[in-house]
């Protein structure tokens, strides 16, 4: 009685490398596109949010030098600023009325 050794196909396994590498590469293609995306996103929102603050630094400009205005101003060129600031407190001058309309 004799016994025969009965290999597999060298095909087979040879197809299924292939196939694992072909997957391997096409996921690997997918997950650097969602990668790449999710930057382009990241940057999108980094750009308006540098927006946000470069306008935000552009009205502090503003204030700082009406600040240095008054710093810099007599009394009586502050006066004015005084009067508005005041206005803003809602304060009064002595005796002033105010009328308010609604």
């Amino acid at each position: 009685m004799e016994f025969k050794v009965i290999k597999k196909p060298a095909s087979i396994n040879k197809n299924l490398v292939k196939w694992a590498v072909k997957a391997s590469v096409l996921l690997f293609v997918f997950y650097m596109s969602f990668a790449i995306l999710n930057q382009f996103v990241k940057i999108n929102d980094k750009k308006e949010h540098l927006r946000s603050i470069s306008a935000e630094l552009e009205q502090q400009k503003t204030k700082n030098d009406e600040l240095k205005k008054v710093y810099n101003a007599t009394d009586e060129e502050n006066e004015e600023y005084f009067v508005k600031k005041a206005r803003e407190l809602n304060m009064s001058k002595p005796k002033e009325r105010i009328f308010v309309n609604r």
